[in-house]
């Protein structure tokens, strides 16, 4: 399967403790070796928070999702 994913803290005490950025992807890459997954694309948001969908990496993953030829990236 090919995976996307999507990560983002929205302040920095969640960065500072195990929802950083990095202890996101390591744990999406983990998952994803298990299940023998790859990974093709990732999207990183820093700083943002969920309450709105005003997020320029979340609106580039929703775009790429919503495209019939959605190329492989990384």
């Amino acid at each position: 399967m090919k995976v996307a994913y999507y990560v983002r803290v929205s302040f920095k005490r969640q960065a500072e403790k195990e929802l950083s950025i990095p202890a996101q992807i390591k744990a999406i890459q983990q998952y994803c070796m298990e299940k023998n997954w790859s990974i093709v694309c990732e999207f990183i948001e820093k700083g943002k928070s969920a309450k709105t969908d005003d997020r320029p990496e979340f609106q580039k993953m929703i775009a790429l999702a919503k495209r019939s030829n959605r190329p492989l990236m990384r």
